[in-house]
């Protein structure tokens, strides 16, 4: 490759490296700035009692109001243990699931008669850089 072929190469890189740089300086920025605010928000919740539900502060000019919202999580075994005996009532639900791992084991017979209740969505999309050596 002469000289010129590598200038012309090089030259036609060139914006797109300041894309490259630009995108991790904003990656960057912007992994900060995310950072800083989680940091100030994790201080200001920590000045609400720990209650479920909306809390306000008149903090200066500003009311600043937290919603700690109230999550249930169901034991499965103790509930299992709890109706083993009995028909499930309507407001118990079972739960049924396939590992993503495990379907992934499973032979071609086994996966083909889960398969009608496997929908697939495509997830998040990421970028990421890294530098060549």
């Amino acid at each position: 490759m002469s000289d010129w072929d590598k200038f012309e190469a090089e030259n036609h890189l060139k914006p797109l490296l300041q894309m490259v740089e630009d995108l991790q300086t904003a990656n960057q920025e912007q992994s900060n700035a995310n950072e800083k605010v989680d940091k100030l928000e994790a201080k200001l919740i920590a000045e609400f009692t720990e209650e479920f539900g909306e809390q306000s502060k008149a903090i200066g000019v500003n009311i600043v109001t937290i919603n700690r919202q109230e999550r249930f999580i169901w034991d499965q075994d103790v509930l299992e243990t709890i109706f083993k005996k009995e028909t499930l009532p309507l407001h118990v639900k079972r739960k049924l699931t396939v590992e993503k791992r495990t379907f992934q084991k499973l032979t071609e017979a086994e996966q083909k008669k889960v398969m009608p209740a496997l929908t697939r969505k495509p997830g998040p999309v990421s970028v990421k850089i890294t530098r060549s050596s």
